[in-house]
């Protein structure tokens, strides 16, 4: 039961999610979080500091991780640059940055990467990721 209530909870998470970009898209806001493909880590190698969330769309935990990620990511604008890797679209990222699971976070600063986290992070553990790194 606990299991339903679990895939029910994601849903209603991914649906939210989903909505609120199709929100921002429509009243002409900047997606926060940016979506890499191809295996290209140029523009996140560029910035100051970004964090990069590699996730994947059947994993339970990375949905979850997803609305905490878009808020850290709108409070922190102009400081920090997020970004999102999906493992499946992008296994050369995975492997060359040795994610052995999801979510993983990844931070980079000046284009080297200086810290790693697993699994879900709530807010403040991110903030406290990003400023102790």
């Amino acid at each position: 039961k606990l299991t339903v209530n679990f895939r029910r909870y994601i849903m209603d998470v991914y649906k939210k999610r989903h909505t609120m970009l199709i929100d921002y898209c429509r009243k002409g806001y900047e997606i926060m979080v940016k979506k890499i493909t191809n295996n290209d880590m140029r523009e996140i190698l560029t910035e100051k500091i970004a964090v990069v969330d590699f996730s994947a769309t059947w994993c339970g935990p990375c949905q979850m991780l997803a609305p905490v990620v878009d808020a850290l990511a709108e409070e922190m604008s102009g400081e920090v640059a997020f970004y999102n890797v999906d493992v499946d679209e992008n296994p050369d990222l995975a492997m060359k940055y040795h994610v052995m699971s999801v979510p993983s976070l990844l931070l980079f600063k000046e284009g080297n990467l200086v810290g790693q986290t697993v699994g879900y992070q709530g807010v403040n553990e991110l903030k406290a990721f990003i400023a102790n790194n």
